[in-house]
Formats: C-alpha cells, sequence, structure tokens
C-alpha cells in the first residue's frame, strides 16, 4: 500500500543506458584493484529490481553509480540521507526523478563543496556540516563542524532512514566504529563508497579493512546486493550497496520504531 508507481519515460531511459552500465562494469576484469575487494561481492537478491542512481555522462558512470532495490516499493515519503556531495547532486536529482516525493538531505563538510546555489534543487536540503562520531569539531585536519548521524535524526525527527548514501573519503570507518550498534536496524538500503589505501584512510583508520567494514554491515542484517569497483581509483575505492535481509517486513514496521534516546 501507498507504493509509487513506476515512472515508465525514465525507467525506458534506464533501460536506453543499461548497454553502457554493461560496458563499464565489463572492464572491472581487466583493472588491477585492491585486494580487499576481490574478497567482497553481491551476495543477497534484490527480488525488487535494482535501479542505477546517477548521473548519464561516462564518467559518472565510471565514477561509481549508486544502486537501489525496489525504489517503487518503500512505503511513504522516502527519506534520504547523502553524506559527501563534492559539489555534485547527480545522484540526488535522479533519485527524484524516480520517486518525486522523497525527502532528500544532502550533507557536506565543506561548505565550498555543496552544489551551487544557483543550481540547488529547492526540493532537497543542502546542509553544510560533516558525519563525526560526536557532535563539535572534526578533529582531523579540518577542524570543521561535525555533527553524529543519530543526533542529525533526533534534530529532523526521524526514526529511520530509508537510504542512506555515504562518500566520505574514509570517514565511512568513524561512522561504523561509532554508529552501527544504534543505527543498524535504522537503516533500510546503504550505498557506501568504501576508501582503502587513500592517504585519509591511511592516516586515521590505518588498521580498517573493507572486508571487516561489510563484515561488520552484514552482523547488523545489512547484505550486499550490488557491489562494483571505482574504475578511477579501483585500487582505493569501490562501491557496495546494502539492504536489510528482511526489508519488506522493515519497510512495513519502519513507522513503528522507537525514538532514538
Amino acid at each position: 500500500a501507498n507504493h509509487c508507481h513506476y515512472n515508465l519515460s525514465v525507467i525506458q531511459e534506464l533501460e536506453n543506458r543499461a548497454d553502457s552500465y554493461y560496458w563499464e562494469q565489463l572492464d572491472e576484469r581487466s583493472v588491477q584493484m585492491a585486494a580487499d575487494f576481490k574478497r567482497i561481492g553481491a551476495n543477497f537478491p534484490c527480488i525488487m529490481g535494482t535501479y542505477p542512481v546517477g548521473g548519464n555522462d561516462a564518467q559518472g558512470i565510471a565514477d561509481g553509480h549508486k544502486y537501489i532495490c525496489g525504489m517503487h516499493a518503500i512505503t511513504g515519503q522516502p527519506i534520504v540521507y547523502s553524506y559527501g556531495s563534492h559539489q555534485d547532486h547527480a545522484f540526488e536529482l535522479a533519485f527524484l526523478s524516480l520517486r518525486p516525493d522523497a525527502k532528500i538531505y544532502i550533507f557536506e563538510i565543506f561548505a565550498d563543496m555543496l552544489p551551487p546555489v544557483q543550481i540547488r534543487d529547492p526540493r532537497i536540503e543542502y546542509v553544510a556540516i560533516g558525519l563525526g562520531g560526536w557532535d563539535g569539531k572534526d578533529v582531523t585536519d579540518t577542524g570543521l563542524p561535525v555533527r553524529t548521524m543519530q543526533n542529525t535524526m533526533k534534530f529532523y525527527n526521524h526514526r529511520y532512514v530509508d537510504v542512506l548514501k555515504m562518500d566520505v573519503e574514509g570517514y565511512e570507518f568513524l561512522w561504523l566504529r561509532h554508529e552501527i550498534e544504534a543505527l543498524g536496524s535504522r537503516i533500510g538500503q546503504m550505498q557506501v563508497e568504501v576508501h582503502v589505501h587513500t592517504t585519509d584512510a591511511q592516516k586515521w583508520y590505518p588498521n580498517e579493512d573493507a572486508v571487516t567494514f561489510v563484515n561488520t554491515l552484514e552482523l547488523h542484517s545489512l547484505r550486499v546486493f550490488h557491489q562494483e569497483i571505482n574504475r578511477q581509483a579501483p585500487l582505493w575505492c569501490s562501491e557496495f550497496a546494502l539492504i536489510q535481509n528482511r526489508w519488506i517486513t522493515w519497510d512495513e514496521k519502519k513507522h513503528h520504531l522507537s525514538e532514538l534516546e
């Protein structure tokens, strides 16, 4: 009940681009990638249909699109948290083309890395704050304001997030360490770019690895239904899409989750 119908014109457009996705992913067979990424693959079916969500250009596809399972089947107004913008909101606009009823928040630690004001979409809330394991200032090199995802959800009075998109240059390990226990059951789907061997990741999270990261998410009932290498940085970055292992039941009961403490 209360599911949004397919936007047939957008679905047809995606189908027309399908061969581009095919050829880009075919490149992975010949790309040298981090050993961690070779050990992790999609191991869970998306029975509701997988949607590639992002920009139309070849660079955007090669940089790693996000993949959503059952876009049409999310009940109510989808709540989307998008951490990390890099002046790009192609993912969010593509999401809105399929689910115009979505409420989307973009969080970016660097205010000047949010999309320029003149191209912003009024349906999206743009927030200049970073993802942190605490509230206050980032203790790495930036010294800029950060806030936990838990307190962000409290601020907006959200008990769950339907889609969590995360591209935060290694800070995903910090988030995992501080917030997965409280939030693992409150996330319907997660699209995350995992970074290994980057300057930031090695400096601040030298003992973290992608296998442990994904294993920890799986311990909290999230399952990988799509994985692909970021072909612009195959030795450092890979995209993972995860979904609750009982997502249909989760989606039906999400409105009854308790408030965050």
